[in-house]
């Protein structure tokens, strides 16, 4: 009896440390351009996003100041494949928030946002 407890506590462990590990699969922003809560003068014509590891694929990018959207395209680096560029337009004041939803490498769909002002 005690040895059937200890054989499905460890499968029961073991299961939980697999999803655990699924978990961690996903890409985590490291830095961005302007940098998150900056305050630039103006909206970047070129956005940086980067990553601790490429993620599969890019969904959808949004530079959003209230309800515009001011990206123009959103691409990895040809030769960075952790960094996404965004490309930006009608620079306006005010505080913008990105929206990224991308796909990690585990498949997971996977969002994130952060936030910056422009200000003069």
């Amino acid at each position: 009896m005690l040895l059937r407890r200890l054989i499905c506590g460890t499968a029961a462990a073991a299961v939980l440390l697999g999803g655990a590990a699924t978990a961690f699969a996903h890409a985590t922003l490291l830095r961005t351009s302007p940098a998150k809560a900056a305050v630039v003068r103006h909206l970047p014509t070129k956005m940086t996003l980067t990553f601790n590891e490429p993620p599969l694929r890019i969904v959808s990018v949004k530079v959003m100041n209230g309800t515009a959207n001011h990206t123009v395209s959103a691409k990895f680096n040809p030769k960075n494949a952790r960094q996404i560029v965004v490309m930006t337009k009608s620079d306006t004041l005010g505080r913008y928030r990105v929206i990224y939803t991308l796909i990690a490498d585990d498949g997971d769909r996977q969002v994130g946002t952060y936030a910056f002002r422009v200000s003069r």
